[in-house]
């Protein structure tokens, strides 16, 4: 997954978080992927807990309408 070259942002985790295969068919672990929007946003609002970048703009934007939107699309399928 590292050579992937992918960004994870929060965009490409919550399409990975949904269903792993479909986002990165070779990756080597096993994980079904999460189906509850809230379960969702959980795990991307704790990984950007470890972002370097910690400033109120970021901060801002992870309750951000369109992030909503996101998720929300994502798990309607």
């Amino acid at each position: 997954m590292m050579e992937s070259g992918v960004v994870w942002a929060a965009e490409a985790l919550t399409a990975f978080l949904i269903k792993p295969k479909d986002f990165m068919p070779k990756a080597k672990r096993a994980f079904a992927g999460l189906r509850k929007a809230g379960d969702i946003a959980n795990v991307i609002d704790c990984l950007e807990t470890f972002a370097a970048d910690r400033s109120p703009s970021r901060q801002a934007r992870a309750a951000t309408p369109q992030r909503q939107s996101i998720l929300t699309t994502a798990t309607d399928h």
